[in-house]
Protein backbone atom coordinates (compact mmCIF):
# COMPACT_ATOMS: atom_id res chain seq x y z
CA UNK A 1 0.00 0.00 0.00
CA UNK A 2 1.88 3.43 -1.13
CA UNK A 3 2.56 5.46 2.29
CA UNK A 4 -0.44 8.24 0.93
CA UNK A 5 -2.86 5.37 0.95
CA UNK A 6 -1.77 4.66 4.06
CA UNK A 7 -1.90 7.92 5.71
CA UNK A 8 -5.47 8.58 4.69
CA UNK A 9 -6.78 5.22 6.27
CA UNK A 10 -4.98 5.94 9.18
CA UNK A 11 -6.88 9.40 9.35
CA UNK A 12 -9.76 7.55 8.44
CA UNK A 13 -9.93 5.22 11.73
CA UNK A 14 -8.41 7.89 13.81
CA UNK A 15 -11.60 9.82 12.68
CA UNK A 16 -13.68 7.12 13.31
CA UNK A 17 -12.51 6.09 16.94
CA UNK A 18 -13.46 9.40 17.85
CA UNK A 19 -16.86 9.86 16.20
CA UNK A 20 -17.95 5.49 17.50
CA UNK A 21 -16.79 6.20 21.37
CA UNK A 22 -18.92 3.51 22.41
CA UNK A 23 -19.90 0.04 20.27
CA UNK A 24 -23.18 -0.11 18.54
CA UNK A 25 -25.88 -2.21 20.75
CA UNK A 26 -27.14 -5.09 18.96
CA UNK A 27 -28.16 -4.35 15.21
CA UNK A 28 -30.35 -6.08 13.46
CA UNK A 29 -30.46 -6.83 9.79
CA UNK A 30 -33.57 -7.48 7.62
CA UNK A 31 -33.68 -8.34 4.27
CA UNK A 32 -35.55 -5.43 1.99
CA UNK A 33 -37.00 -5.44 -1.59
CA UNK A 34 -35.61 -3.43 -4.14
CA UNK A 35 -39.18 -1.81 -4.01
CA UNK A 36 -39.00 -0.42 -0.74
CA UNK A 37 -35.35 0.92 -1.52
CA UNK A 38 -36.93 3.09 -4.30
CA UNK A 39 -39.66 4.10 -1.94
CA UNK A 40 -37.13 5.46 0.59
CA UNK A 41 -34.60 7.03 -1.92
CA UNK A 42 -38.25 8.01 -3.30
CA UNK A 43 -38.97 10.33 0.43
CA UNK A 44 -35.56 11.61 0.76
CA UNK A 45 -35.91 15.76 0.75
CA UNK A 46 -33.83 17.92 -2.43
CA UNK A 47 -31.35 18.94 -0.87
CA UNK A 48 -27.89 19.60 -2.13
CA UNK A 49 -26.38 17.65 1.57
CA UNK A 50 -24.92 14.14 1.41
CA UNK A 51 -24.10 11.67 4.10
CA UNK A 52 -20.59 9.17 4.71
CA UNK A 53 -20.47 8.36 1.25
CA UNK A 54 -20.30 12.14 -0.37
CA UNK A 55 -23.16 10.75 -3.04
CA UNK A 56 -25.54 13.63 -2.94
CA UNK A 57 -29.51 13.47 -3.03
CA UNK A 58 -29.83 14.68 -6.18
CA UNK A 59 -27.81 11.61 -8.03
CA UNK A 60 -29.60 9.08 -5.84
CA UNK A 61 -33.25 10.35 -6.72
CA UNK A 62 -32.23 10.40 -10.60
CA UNK A 63 -33.98 8.40 -12.60
CA UNK A 64 -30.95 6.25 -14.36
CA UNK A 65 -29.26 5.54 -10.92
CA UNK A 66 -32.63 4.92 -8.93
CA UNK A 67 -33.26 2.45 -11.93
CA UNK A 68 -29.75 0.75 -11.55
CA UNK A 69 -30.26 0.12 -7.63
CA UNK A 70 -33.81 -1.03 -7.99
CA UNK A 71 -33.11 -3.68 -10.82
Amino acid sequence: MPVSNSLTMNLALNYLCKVFIRPFPHIKLMPVTTKEISEIIKSLKWKNSHGYDEIPIRILKNKHTLHHISS
